[in-house]
Order: C-alpha cells, then structure tokens, then sequence
C-alpha cells in the first residue's frame, strides 16, 4: 500500500510539474515574443548607446551576428517564467514547506545554468546561424523543462516536505 502511494504521489507531482510547466511555457514564449518580435530591447538599447552601441552592432557583425535580439528575448522570458515556476512548484508541485531561502539560492543557481544554457543555444542557432527562431525556440525550451524537472525534483526541493516526507518523520522545516 505505501509503494503504491509513494508511486500515485509520484505521478501527481510529475503531472502537476507538467501543467506549471506549460503555465511557464506560455509565460516565457509570451516575453520571448514580446521582446523580440514587438520590442527588440537589445536593439534599442544599442540605439540608445549611440556611437558605443554601433561599434557593438559593428563588431558583431564582424562575426557574422546581425542581432542579439533572440538571445535577449530568450532570457528575458525565462526570467518572467522563472518567478511563476518557484511559486507554483514550491506550494503545490513539490508542496515543499520550509528551507525557502535556500530553495530560493538553488532555484535561482539552477535557473540561471538552464537559461544560460539555453539563451547559448538560442543565439548559436538563431542570431549566428539564422535557423528557424520558433523551431529552436521549441526543442530548446523542451529540453530546459527537463533539465528543470530533474534539478528541482532532485536538488532545489529535495528533502523537503511533501509527497510523502512527513511520513517519513521529516517536519515542514526540513528537520526530523
């Protein structure tokens, strides 16, 4: 009886981490388009440099980037989702009471290593290779959401309460 609980807990979790998941998807792909489709911000921001922000745009053009928009538009939303993911995983993904300061140091440790990674891989394929923005865009975000699944299941939140720890004899604030 315990294994099937541990196992139904375990389900719900990884359900409930999918629907937080599309709720960021939609809150990231909503800031990646609105900064780079609506408002580039990188290029406004080498604008507003003036003559600094055209020898920026100059000597990435010598490498053959025409923009850093799609990187900054990749980060950007991700920051947006990145705030909605802890709220919503921490209270009912991983229903992880306690340690929130530093759930909150590992999250953002996490956070900023996926979006990095990513936000790379968005500006190698995107802004240097000018492949297909919303395909990239896609498969890259799939394959942060699993990379965040995994940091959070198994370092942000691990230990705390929920899903079957207080059984376990662990309290909310993460002693015993």
């Amino acid at each position: 009886m315990s294994q099937l609980l541990r196992r139904s807990s375990g389900f719900r979790q990884f359900g409930r981490f999918v629907v937080v998941g599309c709720g960021n998807v939609a809150v990231s792909f909503a800031g990646f388009m609105l900064f780079y489709r609506v408002f580039p911000l990188a290029t406004y921001v080498f604008d507003a440099m003036g003559p600094a922000g055209a020898r920026m745009v100059d000597a990435l053009a010598v490498i053959g980037v025409s923009s850093i928009d799609a990187a900054v538009a990749n980060t950007l939303g991700a920051a947006a989702g990145m705030v909605n993911s802890f709220l919503f995983n921490k209270y009912w993904t991983f229903e992880a009471g306690g340690l929130t300061r530093l759930q909150v140091g590992r999250f953002v440790i996490l956070n900023i290593a996926v979006i990095g990674g990513s936000s790379l891989v968005i500006f190698l394929f995107i802004d240097l290779l000018h492949a297909p923005y919303l395909a990239i865009w896609v498969i890259t975000t799939g394959l942060a959401m699993v990379a965040n699944f995994l940091g959070n299941k198994y370092w942000t939140f691990a230990g705390s309460a929920g899903f079957g720890s207080t059984a376990r004899g662990i309290s909310a604030d993460g002693g015993a």
